[in-house]
């Protein structure tokens, strides 16, 4: 499917190819093979167009049907079908007001201008628009470059697409990069994209294929310049270039939209230009009501509500495939489908891989939820064992067959995580927090090791057996992380009971590592991929990037708990920021100034 790009025969287009008249004899077309193709595929209701099509796309309709008319009409031939199309247009020319129609690019000034074309013909319709079109030569289609200006490269052109489609001619063409782009998309959106290899692909100065090439190769870990996009770093930049073109905007900028949301170097401010027009642009699409392809409508709404980081890819498949639109149309100045892009094989495809995963999945918690009891986690009744919540976590981003490993190890350690976390806020006295810490540290035990409660045993047999498990390599490493963890949870629950305020530099500074994404994560990665070298691992750059990731997920954790712990009397960023302003900022500027990681400034 990959080798080959089918697009549908678009008759509109058939219909104006087949009007160009020879050059040898002007009183007979130069193509009659689209005449026959015409003659032979009007529909039963006397309208030419996609089969299937959508009720909301009769103004498309009428547009190919009064095109296919006209071809008919020049030639003198199909008096049949002539009249049979006159009978549709009739039937539904109502349609050509109606503001819930899908309007074909340029609609407004192309049909009346046919209008006028019939006319000339002694065609009688039954319409009143007067309007005539202005065709520009600054982008005329191949058969109208030909007619009038006989450029032998339109015509090779030409041939070669009716060589190609069979007399028919197709909307668009070519398509192939965009549709290769989007079929790796799709693939990606369901999440089976790993069933096929990407090869390299020659990427056209097209602002949509530019733009969903940059997200593919950005999101899979290519280092790609957006120099390609800083062409539209504003909106005027962007409108300028479809000057002279009949094109609807909204893919491009919606693909523009979200390919801005990559920003991941600090000399990227082109994006971040981009982000904020285009975003603005959208929504104005969307409270205008302009948007008439309910589907565009949804991607558009979504795009805006969900942004790139705050998406999880399982939720993405799942949403994806339950929306998943099979021979999607698309209307440019007719309506044409690709089934390469729009197919029920991949979805079929994305639905089986997603069940095949989901069973694994479930067993998997089974197999969890019987290590929660062999190791007594379930008799700490202080704590939570948040074996699905974990498991929902991992498996939104981990969800492949072959990453099941690394998924285990994540749900462990997490579980893990809610258990000590409870267990430093309400289920230990400072006692039993000291004897932890102290085995983790001296880790080795014999008969003589003593536990001064059945939890700090539990806790910590629970966390040897679980680190063990990771390679030799990690070892030492995981239990540094799980030091840090139990170290900085000790600090917050220290301050609890002593009463202590602190700053939000010193709450931030241990929060980072409290907030223990660090015995998570880590393990997770030597799991997940390429072998991880202790150089790598010992990296500022790597510590720098753990150091991110964690305070951006103790900060969201905050924002999102901070109701729920400060009845618990736990400490959390947001009643902080108003305690330091001694109460005069509302919970809501707190959180705006949580958000914006203000505390820093």
């Amino acid at each position: 499917m990959f080798d080959k790009i089918e697009l549908s025969v678009s008759s509109y287009d058939t219909a104006w190819v087949a009007m160009v008249p020879s050059p040898d004899l002007p009183h007979a077309p130069l193509f009659p093979g689209c005449l026959k193709w015409l003659l032979d595929n009007q529909l039963n209701d006397g309208s030419w167009g996609l089969l299937h099509r959508d009720p909301s796309l009769t103004k498309d309709a009428l547009s190919s049907t009064l095109a296919s008319i006209l071809a008919l009409k020049r030639w003198g031939v199909g008096e049949g079908q002539v009249k049979k199309g006159l009978h549709f247009i009739e039937s539904n020319f109502r349609s050509i007001n109606d503001e819930k129609q899908h309007s074909p690019i340029g609609f407004d000034i192309i049909f009346p201008g046919m209008v006028e074309y019939a006319r000339d013909m002694d065609l009688v319709l039954p319409l009143t628009s007067r309007k005539t079109v202005h065709f520009s030569t600054h982008h005329l289609p191949s058969w109208a470059a030909l007619i009038h200006l006989q450029d032998a490269n339109c015509l090779n052109y030409l041939q070669m697409l009716l060589k190609k489609y069979e007399d028919g001619v197709p909307t668009i063409y070519p398509l192939d990069v965009y549709t290769r782009l989007q079929m790796v998309e799709n693939l990606q959106k369901m999440g089976i994209d790993r069933q096929w290899l990407q090869g390299d692909e020659e990427i056209i100065l097209d602002l949509t294929a530019c733009a969903l090439a940059f997200q593919l190769l950005r999101t899979s870990g290519y280092d790609v310049s957006s120099d390609v996009l800083t062409r539209f770093v504003e909106k005027d930049q962007y409108l300028d270039s479809l000057k002279g073109q009949y094109k609807d905007d909204t893919t491009a900028v919606l693909e523009l939209f979200k390919a801005s949301q990559l920003v991941i170097y600090p000399n990227e401010s082109a994006l971040e230009e981009q982000n904020a027009w285009s975003r603005q642009f959208l929504q104005q699409k969307l409270s205008g009501g302009s948007i008439k392809d309910g589907n565009l409508r949804k991607q558009v709404i979504n795009a805006l509500t969900f942004p790139y980081h705050a998406s999880l890819d399982r939720i993405v498949n799942k949403a994806y495939l339950r929306e998943y639109k099979e021979d999607d149309v698309k209307v440019a100045k007719t309506s044409y489908c690709c089934p390469n892009i729009s197919n029920k094989d991949f979805r079929n495809l994305g639905v089986i891989d997603f069940n095949i995963c989901q069973s694994l999945h479930q067993e998997e918690i089974k197999q969890l939820e019987r290590w929660k009891r062999e190791f007594r986690l379930d008799r700490l009744k202080f704590a939570r064992k948040e074996v699905v919540t974990c498991a929902l976590s991992a498996t939104a981003m981990l969800f492949t067959p072959k990453l099941s490993d690394a998924r285990i190890s994540w749900i462990k350690h997490a579980v893990i995580t809610y258990v000590v976390d409870d267990f430093f806020y309400v289920g230990s006295s400072q006692q039993e927090q000291e004897n932890l810490i102290h085995l983790l540290d001296k880790w080795d035990i014999d008969e003589d090791t003593e536990y001064c409660s059945e939890a700090v045993e539990i806790i910590f047999l629970v966390l040897r057996d679980t680190i063990y498990e990771t390679a030799d390599m990690a070892l030492k490493r995981q239990g540094r992380c799980w030091m840090d963890v139990l170290k900085t949870m000790g600090k917050e629950a220290e301050w609890g009971r002593d009463k202590v305020v602190p700053t939000m530099d010193e709450y931030m500074e241990n929060g980072f590592d409290s907030f223990a994404l660090g015995p998570i994560v880590l393990p997770t990665l030597y799991l997940v991929g390429p072998k991880l070298s202790e150089e790598i691992v010992a990296s500022p750059e790597y510590h720098g990037l753990y150091k991110l990731m964690s305070t951006c997920g103790r900060l969201l954790n905050d924002i999102q708990t901070y109701e729920r712990e400060a009845k618990e009397g736990k400490l959390n960023a947001v009643p902080l920021h108003i305690t330091h302003h001694g109460g005069i900022i509302t919970e809501e500027d707190s959180i705006k100034r949580t958000e914006g990681n203000h505390w820093r400034k």
